[in-house]
């Protein structure tokens, strides 16, 4: 199955930032992370920072994977909202879990801010909205579940809509914290180098054949080398699912189509250029880049056969939504086109921690639309399961729960 497709923005316009050799002989290590995405990444980066003995496999390039056809929307929301999730999980684990996406999102801040990396973030504003009248009492009630739980959201109705949003909006809600953009490509090679600065080894081009769990840790089998850890860290997104038999998976083919550079510096095209999700079912989302281009995607599918007609057909759609969106006569090129396979589960939470079927076997599996965030507390939630520490929420996101 080909799971990446076309052009993605990220590694079209970055060059290749660091070459790491592939692994070629036998190494012990504490932990061995398989994955060179952003979850990868992330847990990278937290593990080296602890002194903790850290290796990286990758099978082909550090962020070549699914990683490159991310939109790298940060939001706090998820998906399933915290009406959704309530129904699921009860109130207090949904309002326990928006906070740990809205903490992980000041974590990932403070992480950019202090190693001073050059990965585009900026935080910008977030609309959740409808335009369609039999949808406004869902967006008021999550509004109002929002605003109970403390999140600094303020809510949008077609009296006020057009003060901040060119685009006809009948119910919406707009978050002033916990959301912003990011390149994920500079982010990836930015925290990976940091953590071999740290002392981890990184190996791109170097596929895992097989783990074998022992009594005291794991040997994991590649072409040319064996590495005996403590602990592996599956990172390997969707890649898992067939590995480790994991239930319920929702894939999809997920489409999205960048402009040229059009927006002058600092010109908005709505209130503070904010990332914008309808409520449609599968959504459309957009987001701004800081060199002034708009991304728009969406126009997810169940059928993961590569097609390029229907392709074609979906960046079409997308475009014509993004021009009616904009309701500007500026012009503008599309530049950039792809699509990429996604997982998510049930209740749009990732899968983190241990599963008692895969001895010293740790998961940080950023399933859903925050994969970004959802990395970031898990890379730290493994950190504390492996140094004894209590990892708060963990129960939220662990294999056994019935939600999945």
């Amino acid at each position: 199955m080909k799971t990446i497709g076309d052009n993605p923005i990220w590694t079209s316009l970055n060059p290749i930032s660091y070459h790491y050799p592939s692994l070629n002989e036998n190494i012990d290590c504490d932990v061995v992370i398989v994955g060179g995405g952003i979850s990868g990444a992330l847990c990278c980066y937290y593990f080296a920072k602890a002194g903790i003995k850290t290796v990286l496999l990758e099978s082909n390039i550090l962020g070549y994977s699914s990683s490159s056809c991310s939109t790298s929307i940060l939001q706090y929301e998820i998906d399933s909202n915290i009406s959704g999730l309530s129904s699921q999980l009860g109130k207090k684990k949904a309002f326990e879990a928006f906070s740990e996406t809205l903490q992980a999102f000041n974590d990932l801040k403070d992480i950019i801010n202090e190693l001073n990396i050059d990965c585009d973030f900026k935080a910008v504003p977030s609309l959740l909205y409808t335009n369609k009248p039999t949808h406004s009492q869902a967006i008021r009630n999550e509004y109002n579940l929002r605003k109970s739980a403390g999140f600094d959201v303020q809510y949008i109705d077609f009296n006020n809509s057009r003060d901040y949003f060119p685009f006809p909006i009948y119910s919406g809600i707009l978050s002033h914290e916990g959301s912003g953009i990011v390149d994920p490509y500079k982010l990836i090679n930015a925290l990976i180098r940091n953590a071999f600065d740290n002392g981890a080894k990184i190996f791109e081009h170097t596929p895992v054949d097989n783990i074998k769990a022992l009594y005291t840790g794991v040997l994991v089998n590649t072409p040319k080398a064996k590495i005996n850890a403590k602990k592996v860290i599956i990172a390997t997104g969707y890649e898992a699912i067939e590995d480790y038999h994991i239930p319920n998976q929702n894939l999809t083919r997920s489409f999205t189509i960048s402009t040229t550079k059009f927006l002058n510096e600092n010109e908005e095209v709505w209130y503070k250029n904010s990332i914008v999700r309808d409520m449609s079912d599968p959504y459309t989302y957009l987001r701004p880049t800081v060199d002034g281009r708009i991304l728009i995607g969406g126009e997810d599918i169940d059928n993961l056969e590569y097609n390029d007609e229907l392709n074609s057909k979906k960046y079409l759609i997308l475009e014509k939504r993004l021009r009616e969106l904009l309701c500007s006569p500026k012009d503008f090129k599309i530049e950039f086109q792809f699509n990429g396979v996604f997982d998510d589960t049930n209740d749009s939470l990732p899968i983190i921690g241990e599963n008692q079927d895969y001895p010293n076997h740790y998961f940080c599996l950023g399933y859903g639309s925050n994969g970004i965030l959802y990395s970031t507390f898990g890379a730290k939630m493994l950190l504390d399961l492996y140094l004894n520490q209590n990892a708060s929420h963990l129960d939220l996101f662990e294999f056994s729960r019935n939600t999945i």
